[in-house]
């Protein structure tokens, strides 16, 4: 991104993306290469990698099936941030082990796993921003940070990272190599879905592995 001068040039901010993100907004499905050249040689500028090797990761959106009321067919809970979420400051984080923390009346204490509040921790509190159809789905949005949910109105709706509660991640893909159930040049994302649907019996129990647990917001 060309950015206007500032200490950090990269990336830039949200009004340098702006205009590049509106013309691709205007354009058409199907772009010349001589065009999509142009557009790229226009509003970004090239950067020299001086390390010997690099490593690029990248996230996808995925759209997820889901429903504002909870039923049979849409069982998962996605929650708001709750009030008694906090962060804390470097001396309590160290304290705790964790950056973030549950207030209570006592002082702070560590936030809820994900087990407990998959278990109900977090209920009627009117924490409850949408429900979901499918558990592994769900997993995976947290791991993601972001999606894209179409409900059964027909409405589509996008939701975002909020918050987390502060417990250390764990891949779940780690502990099926540690378990034995898939070596580890073999795990992907596409490897851990298989597994979940021939194993859907243990699927508590491996998603539980990973305390953590995001919180999210209509985007």
């Amino acid at each position: 991104m060309k950015a206007r001068w500032r200490k950090t040039v990269y990336g830039g901010s949200r009004a340098d993306w702006r205009t590049p993100c509106a013309k691709v907004m205007q354009g058409t499905a199907k772009v010349s290469s001589t065009a999509a050249r142009q557009y790229f040689e226009r509003y970004f500028a090239p950067v020299e990698i001086r390390a010997q090797s690099s490593m690029f990761t990248g996230y996808f959106e995925p759209e997820l099936e889901g429903s504002r009321k909870p039923s049979r067919n849409y069982p998962v809970t996605v929650y708001r941030k709750p009030s008694d979420l906090v962060r804390l400051s470097k001396s309590s984080a160290k304290k705790l082990g964790m950056p973030y923390g549950r207030k209570t009346a006592s002082g702070i204490k560590p936030y809820y796993t994900r087990k407990q509040i998959e278990q109900g921790a977090l209920k009627r509190r009117g924490l409850e921003l949408i429900w979901l159809k499918d558990p592994t789905d769900a997993f995976f949005l947290h791991v993601q940070g972001s999606g894209r949910v179409r409900l059964d109105s027909g409405e589509v709706v996008r939701i975002g990272f909020a918050a987390k509660n502060g417990r250390p991640y764990t891949a779940i893909g780690k502990v099926l190599i540690d378990w034995g159930e898939l070596e580890r040049k073999k795990v992907t994302m596409q490897s851990i879905r298989a597994w979940l649907i021939l194993n859907p019996d243990r699927l508590n129990k491996l998603f539980w592995k990973n305390q953590s647990f995001i919180f999210f917001r209509e985007t």
